[in-house]
């Protein structure tokens, strides 16, 4: 919305590659929009369109954003890796850090990694995950949903992890630098930014 005299917009942007047209009216009610990355100021500048104006029946052609898009990345952090006890009992483990919805692509994710996998019994899978919060409901559909893409699998020798709830970013930096953490994964539709990579 336009709130104040000037109005800057800030945003990921968005995860394919052009926005909705819908976004359109209100990014050109902005006088700028500051974007994180140059993929998303694509995808508002691929958001051309021809639309119809409902009360006229008029044809707009050309409809775009058409205020400056400028493009600032996130800062780069540094923290010291806190060195985390995960139990794992493989030796090497791809990672996905993602939340347990269709967007993420996470049940094919994991369903893909069983079916690649299945007779590895030295492979596994950690699955840093959530559907919408850190609470124990939450926890508990997560692992219903888990067992039920791993209920197709039963004779799978490969391992899947489940991880759930907060992280510090110290936790985090040590799960990614973790020495049994050889890869991360990233199946999603569509990333905007894609801040575990």
């Amino acid at each position: 919305k336009k709130m104040a005299p000037i109005n800057i917009g800030y945003t990921a942007g968005i995860e394919s590659n052009k926005i909705s047209p819908h976004w359109i009216q209100p990014s050109n009610q902005m006088d700028k929009i500051i974007v994180v990355s140059n993929f998303a100021k694509k995808g508002f500048e691929n958001g051309v369109y021809t639309v119809t104006n409902q009360q006229t029946g008029q044809q707009i052609p050309n409809f775009k954003v058409t205020v400056p898009i400028e493009v600032i990345n996130y800062p780069v952090r540094q923290y010291e890796p806190k060195q985390l006890n995960l139990e794992l009992t493989t030796d090497f483990n791809f990672l996905v850090v993602a939340q347990a919805g269709p967007r993420k692509n996470f049940a094919n994710t994991v369903k893909w990694f069983v079916e690649e996998f299945k007779n590895d019994a030295n492979v596994g899978l950690i699955c840093k995950t959530h559907l919408g919060g850190a609470s124990h409901i939450d926890r508990e559909a997560v692992t219903n949903n888990l067992q039920q893409i791993l209920s197709e699998h039963k004779d799978r020798k490969c391992k899947v992890y489940l991880l759930h709830g907060d992280m510090h970013e110290t936790e985090m930096a040590g799960l990614y630098t973790h020495p049994k953490v050889k890869a991360l994964i990233s199946l999603s539709h569509g990333e905007g930014f894609g801040l575990p990579l």
